[in-house]
């Protein structure tokens, strides 16, 4: 299944194989992960001589697709600049003000040629505020140019590139929301535990996702709550509303059944220099923990008993 699966031509199925072909490698350097073992299984059930010890499920986290369908708009025209326009005395940067629909390529960079040799050579000392501009427009689209000096004294290389950043993507990102649900449909009652510790391993090749994201989603919204009339009395806390939250429905936590969440950004694939971090999130009402040399990670926020509660904290800490 999982071979069939790197066979296919969409990138997602692909992308989801990958990371569930790394995730197999992983937990395979301490146990026996076998995969979908049967109707009632999670991804991987993990075995040490014989006995089930835990079981993992795998989620990857995409872009949203108005975001991604933008993405890969932007990244096909940076594409094609790159690939018709050389850098000789100018790097660019671009925004667009309108797109209705897909511009010609080849106008554009004929434009962009006729646009950098009407500027000459850069001027000596020139600053950022002095960086000139210029507009592309046609019914297809308005494109908004802004040309830096090129620093570099040589010829361009054959894989040096004009383009320095494309547009900014507009609009409210919520990955943390989507974790949220995602999770949610894969920690009900559709597996068979065996009253044994589940974790899910949450690949993140959303691009707009960052660690802030991940801890919104697992531990609740954050807000700041204060006695009325007594801003002083201020303190920063989370909503219940977390993945592993607990409120007056929920008194002795929420999804107590996952005990814990894997984390690793920007996926993994067969050309990846280096390994991705792993970070693991500790549920801190789990009913069983999960065993701490099953898998080996980057960092861990771990649940720490206080004498005034239960803590979240990093370990090791953030800035070592």
């Amino acid at each position: 299944m999982l071979l069939s699966r790197l066979r296919l031509d969409e990138d997602a199925e692909v992308a989801q194989a990958w990371d569930e072909l790394y995730i197999h490698h992983l937990l395979s350097q301490s146990c026996e992960a076998r995969y979908e073992e049967d109707e009632n299984s999670p991804d991987f059930r993990l075995y040490r001589s014989s006995d089930y010890v835990a079981g993992v499920e795998v989620l990857t986290l995409f872009s949203e697709e108005r975001f991604d369908s933008v993405d890969v708009r932007n990244r096909r025209l940076i594409d094609e600049i790159n690939r018709r326009v050389r850098p000789a005395q100018w790097h660019l940067s671009f925004n667009v003000r309108r797109w209705s629909r897909q511009p010609r390529a080849t106008q554009i960079a004929k434009w962009l040629e006729s646009t950098i040799s009407s500027l000459g050579a850069p001027a000596p000392n020139l600053t950022s505020e002095m960086f000139p501009k210029a507009t592309y427009s046609t019914p297809e689209v308005e494109l908004t140019f802004t040309f830096f000096p090129r620093l570099r004294t040589t010829a361009p290389t054959p894989t040096e590139q004009i383009v320095l950043a494309g547009p900014v993507i507009g609009g409210f990102v919520q990955s943390d929301r989507r974790i949220r649900s995602r999770v949610s449909k894969k920690v009900g009652g559709k597996y068979d535990h065996r009253n044994q510790p589940f974790a899910i391993f949450i690949s993140v090749r959303d691009l707009f996702c960052d660690t802030e994201e991940v801890v919104n989603a697992l531990y609740g919204d954050d807000v700041v709550t204060f006695q009325e009339n007594n801003p002083g009395s201020a303190r920063a806390s989370r909503k219940g509303n977390g993945t592993f939250g607990i409120s007056k429905a929920y008194p002795e936590g929420r999804n107590r059944r996952l005990s814990c969440a894997f984390v690793f950004t920007w996926g993994w694939t067969p050309k990846s220099q280096e390994p991705p971090t792993v970070l693991r999130f500790d549920n801190p009402w789990a009913e069983h923990p999960f065993p701490d040399d099953l898998l080996v990670t980057d960092r861990r926020f771990a649940a720490r008993q206080h004498d005034s509660g239960v803590f979240m904290e990093w370990e090791p800490p953030l800035g070592m």
